[in-house]
Formats: C-alpha cells, structure tokens, sequence
C-alpha cells in the first residue's frame, strides 16, 4: 500500500462493503491525506469498489473482470484464500496474460516484495 498510494497509475482496489473508521474506509472516500504508521502519504493512486461481486466471487468471474489488466509488464498479488486455490488462480491468471502473479507468504509486507 505504501508503494502504490503515491503512484498514479496504480489502483486499490476494494470488493464490496468497508467498515467505518478503517483506512480502507477513508481510502474508499476518498481522504486525499493518508497516514499509514507514522507517515502522511497524498492519495494519488485510483481507488475503486467493485459493489456487484460478493468476496466469493469464483475464478472466472474474476478473470472477466482482471481481462482488461492482462498484459505482460502487469503483475497481480493473490493474497486471499486457501494456499492451493491461491495457487491455481495465480496460474491461471499467468495463462491469461498477466504478466506475474505473486502469491506473498503470511505475513509479507507488500514493500518487502
């Protein structure tokens, strides 16, 4: 996160609802000041909600939705779900086009990477 919020041409992208006073809520709304830890960043990043797909949304409704971002030079983090499930997606997503497809371990700062 603190990679990207500064970079315009990267996106945080949120599925469905946000619980109040979170970051993720104030990212969602649009707070053009973000504090992470102890640093102010300028939200510069495009932030967007995908409101019509549940958090279990299945592989290729996903993939339909990734199409547009499937090029070589893109790179995707699969951070939710079950390490096997994580695992395929990644590979398909690979096989579609993206270009990478990260899968951090526990733990794993997104800097670190």
């Amino acid at each position: 996160l603190k990679v990207s919020i500064e970079r315009p041409d990267d996106m945080i992208l949120f599925v469905g609802w946000i619980p109040p006073h979170t970051l993720g809520r104030r990212l969602q709304e649009g707070q053009q000041r973000i504090r992470i830890y102890d640093r102010w960043y300028e939200l510069r990043c495009q932030v967007r909600t995908l409101h019509g797909l549940s958090a279990h949304a299945d592989g290729t409704e996903l993939l339909r939705f990734l199409a547009p971002t499937l090029r070589p030079e893109t790179a995707a983090y699969v951070v939710h779900g079950e390490v096997a499930q994580a695992e395929g997606f990644a590979a398909r997503l690979v096989k579609a086009g993206m270009g990478r497809a990260i899968i951090p371990a526990m733990e794993t700062s997104m800097i670190d990477l």
